[in-house]
């Protein structure tokens, strides 16, 4: 079922509108109803059928970035077969919504690394063989992206050598899973 053009404009003139907001360097708690409606030509109501509040309308557009970005990543599903394609294939679709990325989640890395963490743990638990599989796919997530958080906060090694050093432990685990998985 196709959703109505006025709905999709709706929406996407409500995101933008607190997209520039937010990039203007308004904190959500500070973002009120009246200014996105004000900015994005649409009455309070138009927005309350869609949204709860602001802090709902930053929920889904969280959830809307990271599932963008989740979605055009060819890579998503190489986690435990192929590590470093999963590792490096993160950067362009990560650069793709980097913009976005930065105003929505700003100081909140760790809840962008929640939420990816959490999308990709259910992916993966859908598709798990067996209970050991995803034991191991949730542990591998979880450890992976742990890994590159705190490597990078370290600091003193390149991107290159994170990844790698993530993707020879990732490979290490995904040896003890049966097929290689």
């Amino acid at each position: 079922m196709m959703t109505d053009l006025r709905i999709v404009k709706t929406r996407k003139a409500i995101r933008e509108a607190f997209l520039r907001l937010r990039a203007s360097g308004v904190p959500v708690s500070k973002v009120k109803v009246k200014d996105i409606c004000d900015l994005a030509l649409v009455n309070p109501s138009t927005f309350y059928k869609h949204y709860l509040d602001v802090y709902d309308l930053n929920d889904k557009l969280e959830d809307e970035t990271i599932d963008a970005m989740l979605e055009h990543y060819p890579a998503k599903d190489k986690i435990l077969s192929d590590p470093l394609a999963f590792l490096n294939g993160w950067r362009p679709d990560v650069d793709s919504q980097i913009d976005d990325l930065r105003i929505l989640f700003g100081d909140r890395p760790e809840v962008m690394f929640r939420k990816i963490e959490s999308m990709l743990v259910e992916r993966y638990s859908a598709h798990a063989a067996n209970e050991r599989e995803r034991i191991a796919a949730v542990f591998s997530i979880a450890g992976t992206l742990h890994s590159l958080g705190l490597l990078k906060l370290e600091g003193g090694q390149s991107d290159d050598e994170i990844i790698a050093a993530v993707a020879e432990n990732l490979n290490a685990i995904a040896a003890q899973i049966p097929d290689g998985r």
